[in-house]
């Protein structure tokens, strides 16, 4: 799928107040924490989402390798 997921783990079991929100979350030891999921798309797979969407890509920016790409768009 592309996907790749990131996690956070709680080295212990804690409570996390947050006063601005007035609210607790309370986690496990070694509970997983969901913090990000992302996609990995071919750059075929960009400049077609960017068409799609009717946006123009105005500069894709990689790494060396051309491993990864992120990819500034304009609306069309």
């Amino acid at each position: 799928t592309g996907a790749m997921e990131s996690y956070l783990l709680s080295l212990e079991e804690q409570t996390v107040e947050i006063d601005d929100l007035n609210t607790a979350f309370t986690f496990r030891k070694f509970e997983p924490i969901h913090v990000e999921t992302s996609y990995k798309y071919l750059h075929s797979q960009v400049e077609k989402l960017a068409a799609d969407a009717r946006f123009k890509i105005l500069k894709n920016y990689s790494d060396r390798r051309g491993y990864f790409i992120n990819s500034l768009w304009q609306a069309d």
